[in-house]
This record gives C-alpha cells, structure tokens and sequence, in this order.
C-alpha cells in the first residue's frame, strides 16, 4: 500500500499553492489596481474639494466595491492573516468607512470626533494610492520621490481647504490658496499662515513630517544630478568616470612592474 501523506504535509502543499496564486493575482491585477487607486484618491480629492456629488458618490462606490473584492480575496489567499491585517491596516480603514456610511451606522460615527473621519479617509485614501505607487515602481528613485509627493501635496491641499476653509480671516479659503501654502510647505519654507482647526493642526504636522523627511533626498538628488553631469566634462577638476579608470589602469600597470622586479630579485 502507498503511504498516505501526512496532515502536516498536505496543509504546507496547500499554502505554497495559495501562496503562489495570490502571488500571481497581485502580479496581474498591480496594474489596474494601481490605476484604480489614483483615481479613487482624485474622487476624494474632487470630494474634499467642491463636495459630494452624486456623480462622484456613484464612482467612488464603484472603485471601493471592486477594493473590497480585492481585499477580501487576498485575505482568504493569506496565510498569516493577522500579519496581513497589520500590513493593511490604513487600507482596511479606507474600506471600512464607505462601508459605514452605506450602512448608514449613525451611532458609530456618533461616537468618533466629527474632525476625524474625514481625515482618516483622507489619509487611508493617500496610503491606498501610495501603496498602488509602490507595487508598480520597482525602484524607489527620484522619479518615485517627485511623483509621492505630488499625490501628498495635492491630497493635503485638499484637507488644509477642507478643513480650514470657514476659518474667519485670512485663511485657505480656495483651493488654489490652500495648493500653495501646502506646496511652500513641501519645500520647507512655509508661509505665515497657521490653520486654526484640530484637523488642520494634526494635518498639517504630518505633512511638515513628510516634507522634512524627502526634502533631503530630493535635493541631494538634484546636487548628485549636477555633480554626474560637471563630472563629464573633461575641464572640470571633478574626477569622471574615464578619469578613473586610467588612474585604476597606471595601478594595475605598477603592480604588474613591481611584481616583475621582486621575481627577478628572487631569480
């Protein structure tokens, strides 16, 4: 008789293959996912911006019924779920909200802050949308940098607006006003305004937060830009490429004369 395989050896058959399968359903579905998640974070942007629109509403809910389809498979396909719900936490927010308004759970909103659901759905739209920005670029360059934090600029300028617009005084009461003070707020200079709300104080720390955090790389990155590009030119006391390697050469060439000199020392 054949022996039967074990229990043990069956369940760890069974999760390499749901491994494998939801590892090629993220393969085929990064891409519109991707594209999915920069549309859903522009409707909350247009949402934020000139408000609720039925329109808008229908779309959104469009995008957030295929998000949960998604979410729920990768789910089941996980085999450590708890690690998966930890890894996932900002998106689950971004899908559990929607879903409390469709349910119309009053008492659940109730009892949150009115300042913070929308700033949780702003920032679980924006993770969502980073997140799709992360699986279809491959490597983190300046290109990935400038391209993270247009998304982060557009979408707090949403938020600032959103947040600050009844504010009395001289304030962000347009869209283009709150853009620029979040863009002077990307390159660190700021501007000499300060929100007033609790939402737009906590909104505002995280996006000095994220400005201070890439606004070192970026400008490193143009610095390095400069520098590969004065050292190309054969007049710049930068050393270049070629420079190095007929350095590197007159080194090798050195050793091989000092190694022939000690061999005939010996001899």
């Amino acid at each position: 008789m054949d022996a039967q395989p074990s229990q043990p050896k069956i369940e760890r058959t069974i999760a390499k293959e749901r491994l494998r399968l939801l590892s090629t359903l993220e393969r085929v579905w990064r891409g519109p996912m991707a594209i999915l998640g920069l549309v859903w974070l522009a409707l909350v942007i247009m949402q934020f911006v000139v408000g609720s629109k039925a329109a808008l509403a229908s779309l959104t809910t469009a995008i957030w019924v295929i998000f949960v389809g998604d979410f729920v498979v990768r789910f089941i396909l996980a085999t450590k779920k708890l690690r998966f719900l930890k890894r996932n936490l900002l998106t689950l927010v971004s899908l559990a909200l929607p879903a409390l308004r469709v349910l119309q759970l009053g008492r659940i909103f109730a009892l949150i802050p009115s300042w913070q659901v929308p700033l949780l759905q702003l920032l679980a739209s924006t993770n969502r949308s980073i997140l799709a920005l992360q699986s279809t670029m491959e490597r983190r360059g300046f290109r990935y940098a400038m391209i993270l934090t247009a998304l982060v600029t557009f979408a707090g300028a949403a938020g600032m607006y959103y947040f600050e617009r009844t504010t009395p005084g001289p304030g962000l009461h347009t869209y283009g006003s709150a853009l620029w003070w979040t863009a002077m707020l990307m390159t660190t200079l700021g501007s000499d305004y300060f929100p007033h709300t609790i939402a737009g104080r906590v909104l505002c720390f995280l996006l000095a937060v994220f400005a201070f955090s890439i606004f070192g790389y970026i400008t490193a990155a143009i610095a390095s830009y400069f520098v590969n590009k004065d050292a190309t030119d054969t007049r710049s006391p930068i050393p270049n490429g070629a420079t190095l390697d007929k350095v590197l050469a007159e080194v090798q060439a050195l050793r091989a004369e000092l190694g022939a000199l000690q061999r005939e020392r010996a001899a």
